[in-house]
């Protein structure tokens, strides 16, 4: 049995806790008898090893299993920086490295398509570690989700960045309230309506809020926000309380909001 080509990367610097990145690939001559099996990351549940040759940086350490030199140091120069799939979790993330061989037969190489994704699946670690908790539930998925399009600039359908691009996809898929995702479980199971509808409309609601020209909270009001949720409080009172509207004013005035920010 041979492995496929994975990366990981742990932080030294992010709020003192380890960070790592796992980036799956393609097949390996690399054998899993020369892999090391263990990680931080094999605390959640995900059992991936590595070939404990790590490749360190100012402020990330590289661990891959058959990635090579050049994939690694590529990701590690991303993450110091700082949607082909990932996969988060607290202290670490999933993604396909660049000399993966259906991303390359896809074509989906070049930095635009990759740097997103890596920015996006790092904002969920981010979280992860303010709030202490790998727990989804603690946040609701329009904010989890939607800030880390914010900060990646978006890896889903187009962004919505205009009253028409808003309009077409309330006309499309009906005027569905995103503030009214609160957990994985209640997306819809129609196809294509997570990727085509709500992410854009997530990553608008983080944008609003964000926007000096919107709602006017800042970064750090979200940084407080997952500390309060570290020490125990409600999403819902730590929302109202750093960002100063509640969940269920932003979801009921959610359409007329945007519709006047849009303009």
């Amino acid at each position: 049995m041979r492995r496929t080509r994975t990366i990981q990367l742990i932080s030294a610097t992010a709020l003192a806790a380890g960070v790592w990145l796992t980036v799956t690939g393609c097949n390996s001559p690399v054998e899993p008898a020369n892999m090391v099996d263990s990680g931080s990351w094999y605390v959640s549940g995900f059992h991936w090893p590595h070939d404990g040759k790590p490749l360190e940086t100012a402020n990330f350490v590289v661990y891959s299993d058959a990635a090579s030199t050049e994939a690694r140091r590529k990701l590690a120069d991303i993450a110091e920086d700082t949607q082909w799939g990932g996969w988060a979790y607290w202290g670490g993330l999933l993604i396909y490295s660049l000399d993966h061989e259906e991303r390359g037969e896809a074509g989906h190489t070049a930095p635009d398509m990759y740097v997103p994704v890596v920015k996006h699946e790092v904002m969920h670690v981010i979280e992860s570690l303010l709030k202490a908790s790998n727990n989804p539930e603690l946040v609701d998925v329009w904010l989890t989700e939607g800030i880390a399009e914010f900060v990646s600039g978006g890896n889903a359908a187009p962004s919505i960045t205009d009253r028409a691009r808003f309009d077409d996809l309330i006309a499309t898929h009906g005027r569905r309230n995103p503030i009214a995702m609160h957990r994985y479980t209640d997306y819809p199971s129609e196809s294509g309506i997570v990727y085509n509808y709500y992410i854009p409309m997530f990553q608008l609601a983080a944008t609003y809020l964000f926007d000096a020209q919107g709602h006017g909270a800042t970064l750090e009001d979200l940084k407080d926000l997952y500390l309060d949720i570290r020490e125990g409080m409600a999403f819902s009172a730590a929302f109202a309380d750093r960002l100063g509207i509640s969940v269920a004013e932003y979801e009921q005035q959610f359409f007329d909001l945007m519709s006047d920010y849009l303009e």
